[in-house]
């Protein structure tokens, strides 16, 4: 499921307009970013929490010449699922 379709589902279930809905998941996912960002943790309740991970500096290899690489260290973005999250996609059920 992409964007384009997530926004398409939920105005089908609402019976609203795609524009707005549209308007909203666009807003949603800016406000995880910005909060990411800034360093700040989101988390919804049932759903699961967008938190940032530390990656530590490393040396890698440039696969077409084998020249090595540093990599610095940076912070990722990761998402770990709530247990009633994990539960519904376990039992292919609805209900998050």
């Amino acid at each position: 499921m992409n964007k384009r379709d997530l926004v398409a589902e939920i105005s089908a279930r609402r019976q609203t307009a795609k524009g707005p809905t549209a308007v909203i998941v666009d807003e949603l996912l800016g406000a995880i970013t910005r909060a990411l960002s800034e360093g700040r943790e989101v988390q919804l309740r049932r759903f699961g929490t967008f938190a940032l991970r530390p990656r530590k500096a490393r040396t890698m290899r440039n696969p077409r010449s084998g020249d090595p690489i540093h990599v610095p260290a940076k912070l990722v973005p990761v998402f770990r699922s709530s247990k009633k999250l994990g539960k519904a996609v376990d039992r292919g059920g609805v209900g998050a």
